[in-house]
Formats: structure tokens, sequence, C-alpha cells
């Protein structure tokens, strides 16, 4: 108790202020700031209790989740930040404090210099694109792909077209009834009505009357074009590093200029100023809200968010420290969104050395090292546990908005790791309902994609024993293994239909076998003779058939053989 009193008797001895109920942000001090869950039968206004009554120095910035009793708090002076965090954790309703800090960015210091995008053709894209360039699902869907970054050239050439907008809150009050959302309405389905960004309703103390703007009440007003938690506006500050992250996911493709994204078509969703934890934890929540929103309102409202790229982190850190953090990977994925992470730019064991948030433990998250052209691993962590997949990162060239060309290289596992999370968001534009039905009814089944991408990729004996897959990304190789929800098998080779027969000038042969092998077709005669033959790869997400010319066959019985390894099959037909 007599820490407690010190820090009280120099706060007032300074004369700061109490402030204990703000909806508006101010300015920010990361040495200062602790982040508090308080246990769950408690929210805003027992905490604005406790702290009013007993800790005036201390200050509620904002609130970091609208699910969760998670707040950033501020103390008057940062020498202060330890025992106020110590005292309060005494408290009754709170169940756990931790300090705020700075993630780091993991870009490569290198120059940049001028290169070409070599990463697309190495993680098989030249044929993936073949079958899909991205955009909207078989059922129609808009894909987002969300980024976590410092910041973003919004009206960069290459991206303005690609760039989320949320059609359901526009600047100011959409429908002018001076309410978050409508009048009486739980917008967002968290049980609350017409609340403020803290969750307070009309008629509570403290109720901020501005949160009309917020048209889909979300705690956001206007965040049309994603978000700054910062300054709780879609405001995003220019740079770099979350502009040439968000080029490789989704620089507009096929349009003449520039370069291109993974995917061609893709809604970008910018969340700025991501660089202290309690900035991570909002912006988690903010997505997961988004999602959750869209799948419990049958795409009426929120985002189909499948996928989440944060290319930055903590060294040397363990997950029990930033359980608050690790526990949103969960959360997200439960709702149908997988999150890509990136290992440090340092040839570390991030499994003896630590690593946040790579050694978070999810099914729902992919950590990611960079490889470079030859397939070696780059300047980058490694980890045979905690590392899942590589992807091509040293030298990746994408939009740069710096440079004077708009467009530069871009290295590190900063790089490496858009490339995951934008594949994610272009496998879900395949051709193939039944994949899209599956994960649109089962959306916490992601898990199961996440491991289908890890572990289709391609083996690399130079990430032996450096990754838990020991893979490199391909995304053609991916689409291959997910046609199996569209009429593929894994199981037998069979032919499922012969036509005509007897056959004049063309045989067509309907089939089934297994997507990842290629299919030996071979006419054979009566006497065993081999007539004919041909070496084909399965048609991806079109119906399984083949033709064949038979007008060079005399009259006569023959056999027509489709065989895969040491599977084979056979029927008879005749030559009229």
């Amino acid at each position: 108790m007599k820490l407690f009193t010190i820090y009280l008797i120099s706060s007032l001895l300074f004369l700061s202020p109490m402030v204990y109920a703000q909806t508006e942000r101010v300015a920010e001090d990361i040495d200062r700031q602790f982040v508090i869950e308080l246990k769950d039968s408690y929210g805003i206004h027992a905490l604005e209790r406790l702290i009013s009554s007993q800790f005036p120095s201390v200050s509620i910035q904002r609130k970091l989740s609208q699910s969760q009793p998670l707040f950033l708090l501020q103390t008057a002076a940062s020498h202060q930040r330890v025992a106020v965090m110590q005292d309060l954790l005494a408290q009754d309703i709170v169940q756990l404090t931790f300090k705020n800090e700075a993630v780091e960015l993991r870009k490569s210091p290198d120059d940049p210099k001028y290169g070409i995008q070599w990463t697309m053709d190495k993680i098989g894209l030249n044929q993936a694109w073949d079958i899909t360039t991205g955009g909207t699902t078989m059922l129609g869907d808009e894909i987002v792909v969300a980024v976590l970054d410092d910041g973003y050239d919004i009206n960069h050439e290459d991206m303005i077209a690609n760039w989320y907008n949320n059609p359901h809150d526009q600047p100011g009050d959409m429908n002018e009834d001076g309410c978050p959302g409508d009048c009486g309405v739980d917008d967002d389905g968290d049980g609350l009505i017409d609340e403020d960004n803290m969750g307070r309703e009309p008629g509570d103390a403290g109720y901020n009357s501005t949160f009309r703007n917020d048209d889909d009440e979300n705690g956001y007003k206007d965040d049309t074009q994603g978000l700054n938690p910062k300054t709780g506006t879609d405001v995003h500050p220019f740079k770099s590093h979350g502009s040439s992250v968000a080029g490789i996911i989704g620089a507009e493709g096929d349009n003449g200029i520039g370069v291109t994204g993974v995917n061609w078509n893709v809604k970008v969703l910018p969340i700025s100023e991501g660089l202290t934890i309690a900035d991570v934890i909002e912006a988690y929540n903010y997505i997961a809200d988004l999602r959750k929103l869209y799948n419990n309102s049958d795409g009426d409202k929120g985002a189909f968010i499948v996928s989440c790229n944060f290319s930055a982190g903590i060294s040397n850190a363990w997950p029990d420290d930033y359980r608050p953090w690790c526990d949103m990977y969960d959360i997200m994925g439960e709702q149908g969104i997988l999150n890509v992470v990136a290992v440090p730019n340092s040839t570390v064991n991030i499994d003896n050395d630590g690593d946040i948030p790579s050694l978070c433990e999810s099914e729902y998250l992919i950590a990611v090292t960079s490889t470079d052209e030859d397939d070696a691993l780059a300047e980058a962590g490694f980890g045979r546990e905690n590392v899942d997949l590589a992807a091509p990162g040293e030298e990746a060239f994408t939009v740069d908005p710096v440079l004077s060309s708009g467009y530069g290289n871009f290295p590190g596992t900063s790089a490496a790791t858009p490339h995951v999370a934008g594949a994610i968001g272009l496998l879900y534009s395949i051709p193939c309902a039944e994949f899209i039905e599956y994960f649109k009814e089962n959306p916490s089944k992601v898990d199961s994609l996440a491991q289908i991408i890890v572990h289709s990729g391609d083996r690399l004996e130079s990430m032996k024993g450096l990754t838990k897959s020991e893979t490199r990304l391909n995304v053609y190789n991916t689409m291959i293994e997910l046609s199996l929800f569209c009429g593929g098998t894994a199981e037998e080779i069979e032919i499922t239909k012969l036509y005509p027969n007897p056959v004049e000038n063309e045989l067509t042969i309907e089939f089934s076998a297994d997507p990842r092998e290629e299919i030996y077709v071979e006419i054979y005669n009566i006497l065993g003779q081999k007539m004919r033959s041909r070496v084909m790869n399965y048609p991806l997400y079109e119906e399984p058939l083949v033709t064949i010319n038979a007008e060079f066959l005399i009259p006569g019985m023959y056999f027509i053989s489709l065989a895969q390894g040491k599977k084979r099959v056979a029927l008879k037909f005749f030559k009229g």
C-alpha cells in the first residue's frame, strides 16, 4: 500500500487531471500504458468506478474489444506503471494486466533495387491464374484480406481499385436518425443498443452521443476504408512497408500498369499503426467482429474476411506473457479467419529464442519464413517446431510509394508472409461451390485449410529441419488438393461413361481420378497391341473427361485404358 500512496501523491503534486470516462482519443504514451483484462462478469462501468475511487491518476484510453473486457489504460507518469499494474491485479474484478509494448516491423534493412516479380512463378501462380485470378467466391461473396501494418498509400495507382470499402459505414450519419446504426436496434449483434465506443448505452453516465456517425454500431465512427486504432478513424499514415505488403497481396492485375498481386482482384482491408500490443489486440477484435457479423447476418452485414497478414512481432518473447494476444488467433479462427505472421529477419531458432506471435499456439496461425530465388533460407528465422512454412521473400518486387517509380524491391519475411495471406484469398475464388459451401457452413474448420496449404507446398531439401512442413508455398499444388472437394478422388481411377459406342470419329471418356497425379490414356487392340497413347493432367475444376480421335482405327473391338501409378481401369468399345 505504501507504493500505491507514493504514486498517488506524485500524481496529485503534478496536478494530473482525473480522467476515468474518456470516450475521445487523447495523445498516447506507450511507456505509460498497459492492457487490463477484467473478469467475465465486469465491464466499463465497474472499471470506471474502480478507477475513479482508487486510481485517479489513471486514464482509460480505449476499449480494445467489443466482445471481451479488454481496455488500454495509461498512468500519469511512466514510473508509476508497474506499481499501478500490481495494485490493479489485486482487485477482485481484474483478471490480468500487462505492459503495452511496441512491435517491430519485419522488413529487411537492405536498400531497395529494381527487380522482377520472380516470386509469383515460384509459388505456382502462372498455373493457378489459369484457374482463377481472385475477387469473389462461387457464391458471390466479396473476398477480403486484412492487413495490419504501419500505414499505406491509399491512392497508389495499382492499389486504388482493390482497397476494401465498408458499405455499412460511410462518412457522417448515413440515415440521419441521430443514433449509432438504426435507433433502438442492436445493429452489430453484441447485445447492446445504440452503444458508444466504450459500450455505454443511451442513459448511461458518460454516454458519448458523437457516435451517431457510427453507422454500423461497431464502436468506430466512419471506418469506411479500414481502421487506424490510434485515432479510431480510417485515416492512414502514408507508409512504404504496409503499401508493399498490400501490393503483394492485391495489386490490381491485368490493368496495363505496374505489377500484379497474388490476387488480380481482391479487397484489401487496411489496418494502420498496428505497432503496439494494444493496437494489435484492438485490430484483431475489429477484424473478428466484422467476419462474425458477416457469418451471423448471412452476408448482409460485416465483411467476408478470410485471412489477415501481420508482418511484425516481438523477438525473444514467449506466449505465456502475451496470452490475450495469442488468444485472438483462436477467436478469429472460429469465425473463419486464418492469420499469417512473419518470423524475425535474422537467422535465429525461434524454438529456442522465442518470438511473438510465431509461437502462439493456434491451429489457425501460419508462421512463415523467407526463401531466396534458389529456395535457400534467406536472412530469416527458423524452427522445426514453430515455423510452419516458407515462402519467397528475398528481393520480392512490388508496390513502393516512396520510390519515384512507385515500385521496387521489398525483401525479408515481411514480403514472404503476404504471399501466403494473399494465396488464402485466391483459394477462396476457385470455381468449386462445394469448397466454399463447406467453409461457409463450417467456418471454424478452416484450420484444415491451413494444413492443406502448408503440406501441399514444394518439399525442399534446404528446409529440412528448419520448418515443420519442410515445404515452400505452392498455390497451384494447393488448388490440386482442394479439387478433391469437387469430384476428384484419392482412392481409385474409374471410367464412369464411354460414348458413343460404337464410335465413328470421336470417343468421349468421362472418369474420376486422383487430381494430384498424371493420367495415362491408352488404346489397345484385341491382341494387346498399343494403338495410341497420351499423358494428361487432371482437368481441375472442369468436367473430368477426355476425347480421343478414333478415325484412324479400323472397324473392330478395342480397349480404352486409364492409368495412374499402379491403378488401372479399362473398358471395351467398338469402332463402326
